[in-house]
């Protein structure tokens, strides 16, 4: 590794990594320094993986982080769970500048640093990428062509006059009481209501349901929404990332509480007409967090 560069990092499932990406290509960019990613995070992890090698990305592999982690290899099982405060001291001993998504770093001490940073953080909003969307809009596409059967669907997306997408997330928010005491679930009367103002807002709409349960959404949501494809159900064995680019595919959004549809509806081209939907709750706690920073300023919330 080069003596100036930039490392994130890369944790959780796919929408979570292009946020610490898009941040982590913005502060490389910005101080004109190459960019590596830790997915050391994905060594020991069972329920995700890493998935930004899917795309165009430019971040190069730093699996091991230039022995950053590895100097801690013989006190590692005592660090934990003070792990981070440890690593950051340690880092900073190297004279690399931690950062922590909690912590601000002003732009005159970004731009002098000469050294190493390290992201580490989730960095959720379009405010933290916002001077490089073009590039992002470049390197979150595909680096392979889509399967047969998602082609076969963005035909179809791309064939109609007002294609919509909604996303039902369930899976391990559903599957997981920890998980589900934390985000929650979205409602049957929150698709529902996001539908109605879609179809106040425009006509000859075709919603195309996106799921990682399409058995629950093909029971509760589907037989409420005329004109609807269940796209999960009928189209099963396509990796799920390429969900993602076919809902960037249509001209409405519908998400749910999650950052994967978030970037599906992200993705899509800029348009004064796109209607974009998102939950007023996007966590389960009793006093409402406020998602304002996470939310663009042109997107609908109920």
């Amino acid at each position: 590794m080069n003596k100036s560069n930039v490392i994130v990092r890369i944790k959780g499932g796919l929408g979570n990594q292009m946020f610490q990406y898009a941040f982590g290509r913005k502060i490389a960019y910005q101080t004109n320094k190459k960019l590596f990613i830790d997915i050391s995070f994905y060594k020991n992890c069972i329920n995700r993986k890493f998935e930004l090698d899917n795309f165009c990305t430019i971040g190069s592999i730093a699996e091991d982080i230039d022995t950053y982690r590895l100097q801690l290899k013989g006190v590692f099982p005592r660090l934990l769970p003070s792990f981070t405060y440890r690593l950051k001291n340690i880092l900073k001993r190297r004279h690399v500048l931690f950062w922590e998504e909690k912590e601000n770093c002003p732009d005159h001490i970004l731009h002098r640093w000469q050294k190493d940073i390290y992201l580490d953080g989730y960095w959720q909003g379009t405010s933290y990428f916002k001077s490089i969307e073009h590039l992002l809009r470049k390197e979150f596409q595909l680096a392979q062509p889509l399967t047969s059967e998602s082609q076969e669907i963005k035909d179809k997306i791309l064939s109609l006059p007002c294609p919509v997408s909604i996303h039902i997330r369930r899976g391990d928010y559903a599957k997981n009481a920890n998980i589900l005491s934390v985000h929650g679930l979205c409602s049957i009367d929150y698709y529902m209501n996001a539908i109605r103002l879609v179809q106040e807002h425009s006509s000859k709409t075709t919603f195309f349901l996106f799921s990682d349960d399409p058995g629950w959404v093909d029971k509760f949501i589907k037989p409420k929404i005329p004109n609807s494809i269940n796209v999960s159900a009928l189209y099963a064995n396509r990796p799920n990332y390429e969900d993602m680019l076919l809902m960037s595919y249509c001209k409405h959004h519908i998400i749910a509480n999650s950052t994967f549809s978030w970037w599906g509806a992200w993705l899509s081209s800029p348009s004064v007409n796109k209607l974009t939907i998102a939950p007023k709750r996007w966590f389960a706690t009793q006093n409402p967090i406020d998602i304002s920073s996470l939310i663009p300023n042109h997107w609908v919330i109920i």
